[in-house]
């Protein structure tokens, strides 16, 4: 991807107030503000317009999973509507058109590719419960033109959002596995870094790999059913995957097997869930085939990124003074 420069602005000075973040050449604008700062966020003439906004909020069972609702519409009529009938939230990220040419069809269309996407990526519960029935479809009604128009709309939507703290739309990292408990070969995709890594504890077998900072446990990976008397951190995770269907019986009764790729916030959180156990990730997971640590491998990463980094050193030229 190309650098870009995203421009945040503070109207009111405050770091937690309200933010308007701008990319150059684009018509959009986001506007950001927590819940208690909808009286400030009223004032701007930007929110009578139409636009498509995040209502994020944490989910309450433990897991500290962003809970979404995505709407489209007058966003300053909504946002009063919201306020009174939903519970869940407590921010909001607004977009909207600095040239005032967003239609009904347009955010209409905005909402179902974002409610889409976020279906698709996973990492956030849905609120708008109508639109994950099975059978729903993206609005497409508009004129080939306009559509193209709203996809690259979409796009600015992507880039900002994450910068916000908000990485819903973010693309589930894609590793092709054929991951087996032999430990057979692992083909993935050109922009992954790391090396394969292996765990084998109380009978599991489980691979994973990190991709982008994320730690994805590969499909057929298997995990422990029967956990610790002490093990109480993961459990309800580890249930909820059981539900989605993410985790499943295997040949042997005594495992659960991955269905597919599942991504973790680090390899302590995957070793905990793989062993039903409390375990040091860094110390348990191995590069395949080899004695070495996952630690062990993120030092070396390190050690040769500060070589690298001392060699760029040496061949700068020395600074000659001004002009």
């Amino acid at each position: 991807m190309d650098p870009y420069t995203i421009r945040i602005f503070l109207p009111d000075g405050r770091p937690t107030g309200i933010q308007l973040a701008e990319i150059m050449n684009w018509t959009g604008k986001a506007l950001v503000a927590q819940r208690s700062e909808l009286k400030n966020l009223a004032d701007r003439p930007e929110i009578r317009e139409m636009g498509v906004y995040f209502l994020i909020g944490k989910s309450t069972d433990g897991f500290d999973q962003d809970v979404i609702y995505v709407g489209e519409g007058k966003v300053w009529e909504r946002l009063t509507q919201h306020d009174n009938n939903k519970d869940f939230w407590t921010r909001v990220i607004c977009f909207v058109s600095k040239d005032k040419n967003l239609t009904k069809g347009h955010v209409q269309y905005l909402e179902s590719l974002l409610v889409r996407k976020i279906q698709e990526t996973g990492r956030a519960i849905l609120e708008n419960t109508q639109k994950t029935q099975p059978g729903y479809t993206c609005i497409d009604t508009l004129p080939e033109s306009e559509r193209a128009d709203m996809n690259s709309f979409l796009r600015h939507i992507e880039m900002v959002l994450p910068v916000l703290g908000c990485n819903v739309l973010k693309p589930k990292p894609q590793t092709h596995s054929s991951s087996k408990t032999s430990g057979s070969d692992t083909q993935v995709t050109e922009n992954e870094e790391s090396p394969l890594f292996e765990i084998h504890r109380s009978g599991t077998c489980a691979f994973a790999k990190e991709v982008n900072g994320e730690f994805i446990v590969l499909k057929d990976s298997t995990a422990r059913k029967q956990a610790t008397p002490s093990w109480l951190s993961y459990a309800k995770f580890r249930d909820q995957l059981v539900e989605e269907g993410k985790l499943i019986d295997s040949d042997n009764p005594k495992f659960y097997r991955f269905t597919e790729d599942v991504v973790f916030n680090s390899p302590s959180a995957v070793a905990n869930m793989v062993t039903a156990s409390h375990v040091n990730g860094r110390v348990a997971w191995w590069v395949q085939g080899t004695k070495k640590t996952y630690d062990d491998w993120q030092a070396e990463q390190l050690a040769a990124a500060e070589q690298l980094a001392d060699a760029d050193a040496v061949q700068m030229p020395p600074y000659l003074g001004g002009m």
